[in-house]
């Protein structure tokens, strides 16, 4: 599995770059706390990490959904996958790009149903949730884990040529669901890959490892 940076703050591009972020989710809570100048922020990301830039849809109608994607290349170019909700309209938009050679994700995915419409529709990418997933998956109830299980296995049953993103990912315990429930991408924020990197047991060990260096210089 691999990060995608959940964030458009230059200030935490440092972290994603260094664990190797395969590159920028920035769905609108990003954007927002971004601010006005998420534009330049954004584009100074850009700049530290490399890869995809998925950036998302706020508007209803596939007409301005549209709209809003052709304002958005201008700014992200070849980089922007186009991030949609799913929706009739969001679908309709999905299409139109995808004719265009433009990468689409289908986003809000909460149901294992939606995961199959979405990984067969032609879409590059497929966001499941977390958090809101729905309680039932191919008849079992089920956490958000367990959609992404069953799509995992659906699209590598059929061959697709889709990949699934976990959003919302807020904590190690859903980071850890995520790689063992077989997404292919994580969107994290910066503040979580911090917390993941920190254990005390792995501070001891790097401890310990420089009280045995520091006493092999003292022998003479």
């Amino acid at each position: 599995m691999r990060i995608l940076l959940s964030s458009a703050e230059p200030e935490e591009a440092r972290i994603g770059q260094d664990v190797g972020a395969a590159g920028v989710f920035a769905d609108p809570t990003a954007l927002a706390k971004a601010g006005p100048e998420w534009r330049r922020k954004l584009t100074a990301v850009m700049n530290e990490i490399e890869g995809p830039v998925y950036i998302q849809a706020t508007e209803q109608t596939t007409e301005r959904i549209l709209a809003q994607f052709d304002q958005f290349q201008r700014l992200l170019d070849e980089r922007m996958v186009a991030t949609i909700c799913i929706s009739d309209s969001g679908m309709a938009a999905a299409r139109t790009l995808q004719d265009a050679l433009i990468p689409t994700n289908i986003t809000a995915v909460v149901t294992f149903n939606q995961a199959v419409v979405a990984a067969q529709s032609g879409a590059d990418y497929v966001s499941v949730c977390f958090g809101q997933a729905d309680n039932e998956c191919c008849g079992e109830a089920t956490g958000t884990a367990a959609v992404i299980e069953a799509a995992a296995a659906y699209i590598q049953r059929h061959g697709l040529d889709v990949r699934i993103i976990a959003t919302d990912v807020r904590d190690p315990d859903q980071f850890r669901a995520s790689a063992l429930s077989g997404a292919h991408f994580a969107a994290v924020p910066a503040g979580l890959i911090a917390t993941i990197l920190t254990d005390a047991r792995s501070e001891q060990i790097a401890a310990e490892c420089a009280a045995a260096w520091k006493s092999i210089r003292a022998i003479k």
